[in-house]
């Protein structure tokens, strides 16, 4: 239930101005997008021949990158309703909805604390950066969404061994990678972790477990192979596995991460994207006190998963969307250290504040701060 009135705080915030072009920092890249979901209402649904307007008229025009998954969702929109830039955004809205209740359940799932799922979820669509980006005509809020989908359907599998949450996780792992290879495999670093850790050593040896990593990564080579293949037919070379400047362009050089300006270019984006300066003090009082939780090794090692995938694909972290997928494990941070603030231990004289007193003065301070950090996310 409480999750459901987050959704009533969000949803008017997400809905303001969805109607409008698309003009903000990220335009060229929405309208790539938009241009794909739009000639498949035009000329039909062909997921091997993603059209691109901008690079000519002849066999140029086609450019095929992720799986267009996303654009075909958009393209069948406007079949049913109109065509309109607003389906993109609606369903980037409401992608980021559904990835905060995977978060909130995860979360949930793993520490049993209710307090800290529902600030989880709150953090997580609070942040500048979800906040902007989640309301984009890109693919990035719905490969997120079917991540977070997947991760949770995977620790509910370790956790009952029921195979429809094995199958569920794989197939949403399988549909994310084919659609972004680069946010998904870090994420297999806690999820084996937590497997390990809930069985023995030994049970690697599964099948199931096995399977459950070979068929996202063999799905998203598959679709690689095809994807090279297009590129080089319709003289696209540039964007195929084997280029090394397109590879560059993800991964960057040494001479990137010794780089003091890219580092603070990217520093700056994590905290006036992610954090803004109140919400760093919280991510660090959550960092410091996260043990208290149970599960808390997990959380510690998929925020270096992070981190990890941060300083591997590193070139490409000067799109700032591209640190959305880090969002929902520093949200659960903020929400330890907002928890934390709002449970200091106060030992006033008992004739003066009762419990129940003390509970409602706890609420109201993490109301207020929650507050506060929303308000300064919006105006950011």
């Amino acid at each position: 239930m409480t999750f459901f009135l987050i959704l009533l705080i969000f949803l008017p915030l997400r809905l303001q101005n969805i109607d409008q072009p698309l003009r903000n920092i990220t335009s060229f890249r929405q309208a790539q997008t938009a241009t794909v979901a739009l000639n498949f209402y035009k000329h039909g649904l062909n997921f091997f021949r993603s059209e691109l307007d901008i690079f000519g008229i002849g066999r140029e025009k086609y450019l095929t990158l992720e799986f267009p998954l996303y654009q075909a969702i958009v393209a069948l929109l406007y079949r049913l309703f109109f065509v309109h830039d607003l389906w993109g955004r609606a369903v980037s809205v409401v992608s980021g909805f559904i990835a905060a209740y995977a978060l909130y359940k995860s979360v949930f799932l793993l520490s049993r604390s209710h307090h800290l799922s529902v600030l989880s979820a709150f953090f997580f669509l609070a942040v500048p950066l979800n906040m902007f980006h989640q309301r984009d005509f890109l693919i990035e809020p719905t490969v997120i969404a079917g991540l977070m989908s997947a991760f949770y359907f995977y620790l509910q599998w370790v956790t009952t061994n029921q195979n429809k949450y094995w199958l569920f996780a794989v197939l949403l792992f399988s549909l994310s990678f084919v659609q972004k290879i680069m946010y998904g495999p870090f994420l297999f670093i806690p999820l084996v972790m937590f497997y390990i850790r809930k069985n023995k050593l030994k049970s690697v040896f599964r099948w199931k477990f096995i399977l459950s990593l070979i068929i996202p990564i063999a799905f998203y080579l598959i679709w690689q192979k095809q994807a090279d293949m297009l590129n080089i037919s319709h003289n696209q070379t540039y964007f195929t596995s084997s280029n090394f400047r397109h590879l560059e362009w993800n991964f960057g050089l040494l001479a990137d991460r010794l780089s003091a300006s890219l580092w603070q270019f990217r520093m700056n984006n994590f905290l006036n994207g992610i954090f803004l300066k109140p919400g760093l003090m919280l991510f660090l009082i959550g960092i410091i006190s996260f043990y208290r939780y149970p599960g808390w090794r997990f959380f510690y090692i998929w925020l270096f998963s992070e981190i990890l995938y941060f300083l591997v694909f590193f070139r490409i972290q000067s799109h700032i969307y591209y640190q959305m997928i880090i969002s929902p494990i520093t949200s659960v941070f903020l929400a330890a250290g907002l928890a934390k603030m709002a449970n200091l231990k106060i030992h006033p004289p008992r004739e003066l504040f009762t419990r129940g007193v003390i509970k409602i003065f706890n609420n109201l301070l993490i109301s207020l701060i929650a507050a506060f950090f929303l308000w300064r996310s919006i105006i950011s």
